[in-house]
């Protein structure tokens, strides 16, 4: 067992999560659907892949309500392709028996393994020259590690659900796309972004399903009392 996995937390969702660093899994090892969601995320990205074998990949974090990842690509996404995706990713989840192992690599491994995705990189450097995270979020510890599912690896400090059994294929949705610069700077490569979400079951896929316009009404109205008191008539 690597050093760093043997501390590490453990969580419950349908299965153990895998082995985690505990700074990556403190924060939510009691959120089930946060090491869903990170796991979903993992899954298009492997999908993107197998689609696009020269995707150069971004960032792919949990959301409250979701997950997204962020694409370098050569072509649009448009919605026939989310389309493609999707069904991918249903292919994937429903290659039964596959683990999310973790592991952790060092600093020359980890340059082999990524040598031609340059954002991976940038991560890389950073994780070890400036001790942050995946994300860019101040971290406690510089140590490189990823999780595999089947042939996809990615660097990554978790949790993920134990298994792809974990994940209900008709409970994952892809939502819409959008651009989003890399790293959040207008200077910077601008990206393609997939949306998604993803519930325990397709029971509740469905129900959130039908509550989020209401979700997005309110939001939308909340946002516009903000902007009425910036600027007031």
């Amino acid at each position: 067992m690597p050093t760093g996995a043997k501390n590490c937390a453990r969580g419950r969702f349908g299965s153990e999560y895998r082995d985690a660093p505990m700074t990556a899994v403190s924060k939510h090892q009691n959120d089930e659907l946060y090491a869903l969601r990170h796991s979903a995320a993992h899954v298009l990205a492997s999908a993107v892949l197998d689609l696009f074998p020269s995707a150069r990949l971004g960032i792919g974090p949990p959301t409250a309500d979701g997950f997204y990842y962020d694409f370098d690509l050569d072509e649009p996404l448009t919605a026939e392709v989310i389309d493609q995706i999707e069904a991918r990713m249903k292919e994937i989840i429903a290659e039964r028996g596959k683990t999310f192992d973790y592991r952790e690599v060092s600093p020359d491994e980890a340059r082999t393994l990524y040598r031609d995705q340059p954002y991976k990189l940038e991560l890389i450097d950073d994780i070890l020259s400036r001790g942050t995270d995946e994300y860019g979020n101040a971290s406690e510890t510089n140590v490189l590690s990823t999780y595999s599912i089947g042939t996809f690896e990615d660097l990554c400090r978790g949790p993920h659900v134990a298994a792809i059994d974990d994940i209900d294929p008709n409970a994952v949705k892809l939502l819409r796309t959008s651009a989003a610069y890399w790293r959040g700077n207008e200077k910077r490569p601008s990206m393609q972004r997939i949306y998604g979400t993803v519930w325990r079951t397709a029971e509740d896929a469905t129900t959130r399903s039908a509550a989020r316009p209401g979700r997005v009404r309110r939001a939308w109205r909340r946002w516009m009392r903000r902007w009425a008191r910036c600027w007031p008539s």
